[in-house]
């Protein structure tokens, strides 16, 4: 069985349908995801002129100039789905590849260089899908082998391109067979770009809602059982290499008045702007969450006693500032602070603790930091050995 270019030219415009049509079925499921709106776009949009210049033989007639608009806005699609994907703006540049893609053909055509029209417009092609492999590649949110392998695949076919706009020779109507060889690559290279890219998005889409699952919506500090279950890490690694650790225990004052006074909206801002006061005193690796409420929670690695009360003092006065007017009310949101310092026997006695230091600093006065020591520990244990509560 012998299969003829002209029949495989169209087998790979279909393939090119068909991967448009995978990525537009994906995309009417997750409506947000333009990046793969305007790749399907681009594959049909190609594979419409890959069967223009498929039928030339056949039917004739001047297919060129149509087919190179269809190749320009399948080129300015895939750009503009590259920005998409890797959250850039789209905007003139998307313009800009349009316009190259049909006036730098052009102007080729009255410089005295000897390429033809459709060589030129290749090397055009040519060089944006190398800036797109770029793009893809420096992109720093996903995953290293889907973008690696995402850019690889646009340089595949930067690379098919030059060849193809190199090897075309002054007689442009005796090179089919050439545009064959080179549209033999096009189902490999659109199967791939559609998986990866589908793959590129659902790495993304898992990354956000394993996030939103982690962390409190309105503060973004991590959610309970987030916080809990990293401290309970944390505390093992301090426990076996000897290291101090420090617990801080947070509790907005008075926050329930804030809430009567003026509802429940207001009193989420005030949360999110207690939330950027305490991220803002914060050290990478120090753990932050939001325990329910108005309550707080603060694991600090490697912070003896002295140096714990040093944050938690800081908190508390980032906190006088942030807090004392808030939307244009004269709020005066304050926080008591309780610390506990390690070793302790789990992480569960740490927390009550640091919470007895809470109660104690709320007893006193409130918007103060009450520091619980070992020695005060000790003195709760009786002569049986049972803690006392």
């Amino acid at each position: 069985m012998t299969l003829d270019m002209q029949t495989a030219i169209f087998m790979g415009a279909f393939v090119l349908i068909s991967a448009g049509a995978v990525l537009l079925m994906y995309w009417m499921m997750h409506r947000r995801e333009w990046s793969a709106f305007a790749f399907a776009g681009a594959m049909f949009t190609e594979g419409a002129g890959v069967m223009l210049l498929a039928s030339y033989q056949t039917y004739g007639g001047n297919v060129w100039l149509p087919a190179t608009l269809l190749f320009t806005a399948s080129l300015a699609l895939s750009w503009a789905g590259t920005q998409l994907l890797t959250k850039q703006r789209v905007g003139w540049t998307t313009v800009a590849v349009a316009v190259a893609g049909i006036a730098v053909p052009q102007l080729f055509t009255i410089l005295p260089v000897g390429l033809p029209t459709r060589a030129t417009g290749t090397l055009v092609f040519s060089v944006v899908y190398c800036v797109m492999a770029f793009t893809v590649a420096r992109s720093r949110e996903d995953g290293v082998w889907v973008r690696a392998a995402l850019a690889t695949v646009f340089l595949v076919r930067a690379t098919a391109l030059f060849f193809h706009g190199l090897l075309i020779g002054p007689d442009e109507d005796a090179n089919l067979f050439i545009v064959g060889l080179l549209h033999l690559a096009t189902p490999f290279s659109a199967v791939a770009i559609a998986i990866f890219l589908i793959q590129m998005i659902e790495l993304r889409r898992v990354r956000h809602f394993k996030h939103a699952a982690e962390t409190d919506s309105l503060t973004g500090a991590s959610g309970r059982w987030t916080f809990l279950k990293n401290a309970e890490r944390q505390f093992a690694r301090s426990s076996k290499g000897g290291d101090p650790l420090a617990f801080l225990a947070l509790d907005l004052d008075h926050f329930k008045r804030v809430n009567d006074d003026y509802g429940h909206a207001y009193g989420d801002e005030v949360l999110r702007v207690f939330s950027r006061s305490v991220r803002g005193r914060l050290r990478p690796g120090d753990l932050f969450g939001r325990i329910g409420g108005e309550e707080f929670a603060i694991l600090l690695p490697g912070c003896d006693e002295l140096a714990a009360v040093a944050i938690a003092q800081r908190i508390g006065q980032q906190f006088d500032q942030d807090g004392e007017v808030v939307d244009g009310k004269n709020v005066q949101a304050k926080v008591s602070i309780g610390v506990a310092v390690g070793p302790a026997p789990t992480l569960a006695g740490l927390m009550s603790d640091a919470d007895r230091a809470l109660y104690r600093a709320k007893a006193q006065g409130r918007n103060r930091t009450v520091a619980w020591s070992a020695g005060e520990r000790e003195a709760m244990i009786d002569d049986d050995g049972v803690q006392m509560s």
